[in-house]
């Protein structure tokens, strides 16, 4: 078997090893989802892919999906199989910061159209959206609490292309109906597109996409690792379209993180629902 094989053979074998777990409890879907056993040696961690380049089959030949780790590299892919499955989605892409996951979310607003997002949010967003994307990019932001939904029907307008929520807020923890909100902005418009940063809840304990969001953000640096020893960002999705989007976007920016940084996130979330059962508890 040549290596293009070998790699056909092992994609096909990705998919339906994952979707063994799709039905069962999150427990065991963050110990094996993403992580089959290596082919080389049966090695049941993900090994840590440190090349920037990998070989072509032959000269001149069309590389295919592995030729140069800024576009596709297996440790990383591993890891955002793992959290797409564990946010009840289909596609993910992870970042070297939650600001950077942000940053390459946002961008699919366009200068002049309108973002209409919740006014307490994390510091870095909120100096992202007034300094770079209002100032820079021409993209309109309105901020609002969120509180008054009838309100917030009257902001609604054809130039809105995204709604940015934080629920529970960084750092008041202020809860958006996420339901609701969704039901307005569907029957306004179905095209306006949702967005959820999740970091204060985990996918433990909520999963946006179930409810209506179209992306869901989380900050990878906080409960999803858990052990203060990587900063990660990552975006996922139900769709398709979006994912090729914003994957685009991370190729030409360069926004990956390292194939360390996933392992160690990988090695994190093994442990993600033992950590939040006791956060929970106490």
């Amino acid at each position: 078997m040549d290596r293009n094989q070998i790699q056909d053979a092992h994609e096909k074998y990705y998919p339906e090893y994952d979707s063994e777990f799709k039905d069962m409890i999150m427990d065991i879907q963050c110990i094996h989802t993403g992580q089959n056993p290596d082919w080389t040696f049966g090695s049941i961690n993900v090994p840590i892919y440190a090349s920037s380049t990998f070989e072509l089959p032959k000269a001149g030949e069309p590389c295919g999906k592995w030729c140069y780790s800024r576009v596709f590299n297996p440790t990383k892919l591993a890891l955002e199989r793992l959290l797409a499955q564990i946010e009840g989605g289909t596609h993910c892409l992870v970042f070297p910061a939650g600001m950077a996951a942000i940053t390459s979310v946002v961008e699919l607003v366009k200068p002049g159209e309108e973002i209409i997002s919740i006014n307490d949010l994390y510091g870095g967003t909120q100096n992202n959206f007034r300094d770079i994307m209002t100032k820079q990019h021409s993209v309109k932001i309105t901020f609002f609490d969120f509180k008054d939904l009838n309100k917030f029907k009257e902001l609604l307008n054809p130039n809105v292309k995204m709604i940015y929520l934080e629920s529970p807020t960084n750092p008041n923890l202020t809860v958006v109906d996420l339901g609701e909100v969704t039901k307005i902005t569907r029957e306004f418009n179905k095209n306006i597109l949702i967005v959820v940063d999740n970091t204060f809840l985990s996918p433990y304990n909520f999963k946006p996409l179930e409810h209506g969001a179209d992306i869901t953000i989380e900050s990878c640096t906080k409960y999803i690792n858990g052990h203060s020893d990587v900063v990660m960002g990552a975006m996922i999705t139900k769709s398709e379209a979006l994912y090729q989007r914003i994957h685009d976007f991370q190729i030409l920016v360069g926004s990956v993180p390292s194939p360390f940084d996933c392992y160690l996130c990988i090695r994190g979330i093994k442990t993600l629902c033992l950590r939040m059962e006791k956060h929970n508890s106490n």
